[in-house]
């Protein structure tokens, strides 16, 4: 039953190793981003160390861009810690709503170096939940993101990172903590699925080699590997109907970007994905995948893009190759008071069920601040996964939180949360999830 999780775990020890290596064999890291050196208390990315990607913020699955507070020993930083009390109207996902109240604590300590050419960040989330019923203590929330990127040449250049991430089941189901995917304007949005009770382990390594044609277009390689682990529900009377699920992937492909004025880019992609799975015949597939992509800036806080192609998908070697159409759609606007984002994506990418075919999700988020003291965050979340020979699984979950900021780092904050899933052989009844608490999270004062 563990085989497949120890296989996950070797993956990224073996992969973590290597990017030390890496690390240790290029450049050393300038004197300002030594470990001998104290970190200054807003501590932010610096202008090189933002071309790379930001891991996400375990607590709000947003960028994480502040890594260091007053509150720490060493490079270990206490940024975040809630307490809060609500009411689940189904917290063991059964048939039957049998609702319960709780209280949760949880918080969130970041240990971070980042240089000029690569970054190590972990991540660790406690939690403890008291309800009537039982009292469930996790303390092993945590996620490890480490990249590196090295120039070889003028003109090429190569990148690798591993994340690591394991969510307890708790954690998903109480504190509505799961996979988000990033759409435009850097704005996360999160899927339904995992929100139900199922723990998650995703382990990830990402490599790419990069090459820039001219001062406008550029060509880039990868190839990645990740492996999925989902365990089956929380109550063992749901053991046998959601068993433990996973998977292992391999991914090859590239892009070619193109610059075509300051507001324009073009970019054509080709990837090839396998997946395995020795739990679930439906996570047994091959996916082949071609687009066309444009991004738009409308204006300085506007920006579209879209992009479509052609998607063969097969259920491992057995029965015909499917097309069809994939691609997707993302719209973002900012302003100094908030923004909306509003996303459709088609594509074979893992967005909380393992599964043999294409997935559709629709998703939009809002947020707002009313003065220097409210701010309020609104999500909508739709995703349909197919399957081949089996029927789709559909998710669908809403969100709304309303915060008060009695100072810059202290807040009172209420949410509404509903989720419901289907599909499956076993109807679970929607669940609906009121909390009221008090937040404190580091925010730099700005200079």
């Amino acid at each position: 039953m563990y085989r497949r999780a120890r296989a996950g775990a070797r993956l990224f020890a073996v992969g973590f190793v290597a990017f030390m290596v890496m690390t240790c064999y290029g450049k050393t890291q300038s004197s300002a981003n030594d470990g001998s050196v104290p970190v200054a208390s807003d501590q932010q990315a610096s202008t090189d160390e933002q071309l790379m990607p930001l891991p996400e913020n375990l607590e709000t699955d947003l960028p994480l861009q502040v890594v260091a507070s007053p509150f720490r020993v060493g490079r270990w930083s206490l940024l975040s810690f809630s307490a809060y009390q609500g009411y689940d109207t189904n917290p063991d996902q059964q048939q039957v709503a049998n609702g319960t109240e709780f209280s949760a604590f949880s918080g969130l300590v970041v240990y971070s170096l980042r240089g000029s050419q690569w970054n190590v960040d972990l991540q660790y989330e406690p939690s403890v939940f008291v309800s009537p019923k039982l009292t469930a203590k996790n303390w092993t929330g945590n996620a490890t993101d480490a990249q590196v990127d090295r120039r070889l040449g003028a003109t090429w250049s190569f990148s690798a990172g591993e994340h690591f991430r394991y969510s307890p089941n708790v954690q998903s189901s109480i504190q509505g903590n799961q996979l988000a995917l990033n759409i435009g304007g850097g704005v996360s949005i999160l899927t339904p699925f995992l929100s139900s009770s199922r723990s998650l382990l995703l382990n990830t390594f990402s490599s790419s080699l990069s090459h820039r044609i001219s001062d406008r277009s550029t060509l880039v390689f990868h190839a990645d590997q990740s492996f999925v682990r989902i365990s089956g529900s929380v109550t063992e009377a749901q053991t046998a109907a959601i068993p433990v699920e996973d998977s292992d992937s391999i991914e090859a492909g590239f892009a070619y970007n193109h610059v075509l004025g300051p507001r324009d880019s073009v970019e054509a992609t080709y990837d090839y994905r396998a997946q395995f799975s020795s739990t679930t015949a439906q996570g047994i597939a091959n996916f082949h995948t071609a687009s066309f992509g444009l991004s738009h800036e409308i204006a300085p806080t506007l920006r579209v893009s879209v992009s479509a192609g052609p998607g063969w998908s097969n259920p491992g070697n057995a029965g015909p190759w499917r097309t069809t159409l994939q691609g997707s759609f993302q719209i973002s606007k900012e302003s100094r008071t908030g923004g909306i984002a509003l996303s459709f994506t088609r594509s074979d990418v893992f967005a909380g069920v393992i599964g043999n075919d294409f997935n559709n999700h629709y998703a939009v988020r809002i947020d707002r601040k009313f003065g220097p003291h409210i701010s309020l965050t609104t999500t909508g979340s739709y995703i349909q996964q197919q399957f081949f020979g089996g029927h789709d699984l559909t998710g669908e979950m809403g969100s709304f939180e309303l915060a008060w900021f009695t100072t810059r780092n202290w807040s009172m904050f209420g949410q509404v949360r509903y989720l419901d899933t289907n599909g499956t052989e076993l109807s679970i009844a929607p669940q609906k999830v009121v909390t009221v608490g008090v937040r404190w999270s580091w925010i730099p004062e700005k200079p």
